[in-house]
């Protein structure tokens, strides 16, 4: 059902992408779209922190506003910034007690991040594996209109300062292999890398490989 559900609104994607972009984005969306029905595969490095120090936290532009979500409606509220697939997902992810926080600009949502605290593959499917004191920490993003202004690193540390001062011991996240820019904000913000782990998926089947040596 997730699988068919997810196939529905990229096929909407692609239809959107039609009206918007012409025939040649369009057929591209739809390509990308019926070949993840059968196939897809990537590799991510797993990056950990701990939460023993103080963070400080880091400059952003003024006006920054920092929020975390409390009700499906604040979460609503990032619809500007999220397709309707990550929309359906973060609801699913608020309502299995993963927790975002929200950057606002003006007003307006420019990026957020996410928090889980247990590993759920039918609402999250690549987290790594947690042990007690262990958060996973996920989904982070800025608008491209509001890149290079320290917004992602605000979020980041603000995640971090959050979860030292509710107990937490140890943040871990998985980012993809070729997002440079979130591996970036990492390594900035005092993360390390501790191993690797792809996720292979067949049509209805799925595989994660792990390769952590210091978890």
């Amino acid at each position: 059902m997730r699988m068919l559900r997810q196939l529905l609104y990229r096929l909407i994607i692609s239809l959107r992408t039609f009206r918007k972009k012409g025939l040649r984005a369009g057929f591209a969306e739809l390509g990308r779209t019926i070949s993840r029905i059968f196939y897809q595969r990537a590799e991510f490095i797993v990056i950990a922190r701990a939460l023993l120090e103080q963070i400080p936290p880091a400059a952003s532009k003024q006006g920054l506003v920092i929020r975390r979500a409390t009700t499906r409606e604040e979460i609503a509220s990032l619809s500007p910034i999220a397709d309707m697939i990550d929309m359906a997902r973060f609801h699913k992810m608020f309502d299995h007690g993963s927790f975002a926080f929200i950057a606002f600009q003006n007003d307006q949502p420019v990026g957020y991040c996410w928090v889980s605290e247990e590993v759920d593959r039918n609402v999250t499917r690549v987290q790594p594996p947690l042990h007690p004191g262990d958060a996973c920490v996920h989904d982070l993003f800025v608008s491209p209109a509001h890149r290079g202004r320290r917004i992602g690193r605000a979020l980041v540390s603000h995640r971090l300062r959050f979860l030292r001062e509710h107990g937490y011991k140890r943040a871990l996240a998985v980012v993809r292999r070729d997002n440079v820019p979130a591996l970036k904000v990492d390594k900035k913000t005092g993360y390390t890398n501790i191993g690797e782990m792809s996720h292979t998926r067949i049509l209805f089947w799925d595989s994660f490989r792990y390769n952590i040596p210091d978890a």
